[in-house]
């Protein structure tokens, strides 16, 4: 398994590109226009971050080639990872998008760097992944 994180640019560009041709796998915000999932990110943002560049966190996480989960095991795991990296995942604002239509099964994490009671996240990855 691999993990990639990074911060990504709050756009709807952004916000849309985990939805194209993905499978939602869970999510904390309602999921239905880009543009809404992006005002509802922005407005969370606005009232806990008054100095800073509105953001988004992105992780990729990535089977090996011929490994596969389902939809359930995708669920749990990402659970575990988003815990790992520092961000419990009943503590968010997410959602998490699988695609099946690479060479490998991965799924797309947007979160929010603020808690939902507005605590800031500062995730790291793991030194074992």
């Amino acid at each position: 398994m691999r993990i990639d994180l990074r911060p990504v640019p709050l756009t709807q560009s952004v916000v849309r590109y985990p939805m194209r041709g993905g499978e939602l796998i869970s999510a904390s915000v309602l999921i239905n226009r880009p543009k809404d999932v992006l005002r509802t990110f922005r407005d969370h943002h606005a009232r806990h971050a008054t100095d800073e560049r509105p953001e988004l966190l992105h992780a990729t996480v990535s089977l090996a080639p011929n490994q596969r989960l389902t939809k359930k095991k995708w669920k749990r795991a990402l659970s575990f990872i988003l815990d790992r990296l520092g961000a419990p995942l009943h503590q968010l604002w997410y959602f998490a998008f699988r695609h099946l239509n690479q060479k490998m099964d991965h799924i797309h994490v947007m979160f929010s760097p603020f808690s939902i009671d507005g605590r800031r996240f500062y995730p790291r990855l793991p030194s074992d992944r």
